[in-house]
């Protein structure tokens, strides 16, 4: 199935049983329970069908690059019609509709929305392989026109008269919910240099720093082993809704919210491959060594190789520029076009003020990669996600 084309997925079961979602009780004045806020279906069968419709709407928003995007379900003789975006989901309550006239009312007027509101991002492109934007951003990158079938070319709006052409390395399909991450190689003709560009969508909470901005407070305290950014902003205001719809639905059904996203893009000089594909075991050992701890003529080498352990490049960001990074992991060490060690991935780090600030916090104190996180971070709410903590998560990918 070609997901890059679908508008509106829709799922058609036979039976009832397969509805992947419940109509909440009337609360009737009485205190909510656990059970009275659970939306899920509590039946196998359903359990089945709200997984195929994540996977379907993950596949469609990742190959599209939607903010959201619609999606029916009909069980038996009843539907519904879900709203999916990076928070969560919003969906209807079950209606009959053969007789109700409300899925037929529901596609005529999803084809009088103009494109933003049907959830396609206008700032992207998708670009067939016979575009001489295509042809001309594969002799750039070096990408082989031999190579085909190939994965899909995009074309990205910067600014009004800036744009950029690449594609995704990656091959599996991002969570649908959360940041929901992808990387990209594209060709810049106007520099006519490749640059790597990151399609994500941030958490959209007054304490949490846009990355593009760490990596230019890092560059300007020269900070080592971190690439420069060359352009980052917000995609055209895009935002969760789900999270702001569910608020009064959170408050009545005692629930945590939802974390707001925003549509976020950052490009930096360096393109990187991942640090699993070293030459040998001497180059994996160099490369975590130049991403942790550093290279630079702030300090004598001698003093960088022997308390390789005091003063790590993550230190460094941390002494020189008040920032921890907060995420260590295999994946946020990359090796550059030189063959040296990168770290990236700051979108988690946070000036360390702000960890005293709100210390206790659980979404600021331990986001992170959950399995690389010490044990005290996660112990309770007295628990901190402190420079130590990172010290201990930079070990991980020796093992």
């Amino acid at each position: 199935m070609d997901f890059s084309r679908i508008e509106v997925a829709t799922v058609v079961k036979d039976n009832e049983s397969h509805d992947p979602f419940r109509d909440l009780p009337p609360l009737d004045d009485r205190p909510p329970t656990d059970n009275d806020a659970r939306v899920e279906a509590d039946t196998s069968e359903g359990m089945k069908t709200l997984g195929q419709m994540v996977a379907c709407a993950a596949a469609q928003m990742a190959q599209q690059l939607r903010p959201w995007a619609f999606s029916v379900v009909l069980c038996g003789g009843h539907a519904r019609l879900v709203r999916w975006d990076r928070s969560g989901a919003i969906f209807t309550s079950r209606f009959d509709y053969k007789t109700s006239g409300h899925l037929e009312r529901f596609y005529t007027s999803y084809s009088s929305l103009d494109d933003r509101s049907r959830g396609i991002d206008t700032s992207t492109t998708i670009l067939e392989d016979e575009d001489q934007r295509v042809k001309a951003a594969k002799e750039g990158i070096g990408f082989g026109l031999q190579q085909s079938p190939g994965p899909r070319f995009y074309e990205f709006r910067l600014g009004p008269d800036q744009t950029v052409v690449g594609y995704s390395p990656k091959t599996s399909t991002p969570s649908l919910f959360g940041r929901a991450g992808q990387p990209f190689i594209v060709w810049d003709s106007a520099s006519q240099k490749k640059r790597f560009l990151k399609d994500t969508w941030r958490i959209d909470l007054p304490e949490m720093v846009m990355e593009g901005e760490i990596y230019e407070f890092l560059e300007s305290n020269r900070v080592p082993n971190v690439a420069s950014v060359i352009w980052h902003s917000n995609v055209d205001e895009q935002q969760t809704l789900t999270s702001k719809l569910c608020v009064n639905f959170s408050d009545t059904y005692a629930m945590r919210p939802l974390t707001p996203h925003k549509h976020y893009r950052l490009m930096l000089d360096k393109v990187g491959r991942p640090c699993t594909e070293y030459n040998n075991q001497y180059h994996f050992f160099t490369i975590v060594h130049q991403a942790m701890n550093g290279e630079c003529d702030l300090y004598p080498p001698f003093i960088i190789n022997a308390q390789a352990d005091v003063i790590p490049a993550h230190w460094l960001a941390y002494t020189l520029a008040k920032i921890l990074h907060g995420d260590i992991s295999v994946q946020n060490i990359m090796i550059d076009e030189d063959g040296n060690g990168m770290l990236i991935d700051w979108d988690f780090s946070k000036p360390v003020d702000s960890v005293e600030r709100h210390r206790g916090w659980q979404i600021v104190s331990t986001l992170g990669s959950y399995h690389l996180i010490m044990l005290t971070c996660l112990a309770g709410d007295l628990a901190v996600h402190l420079c130590q903590s990172s010290d201990f998560s930079r070990r991980w990918p020796l093992l």
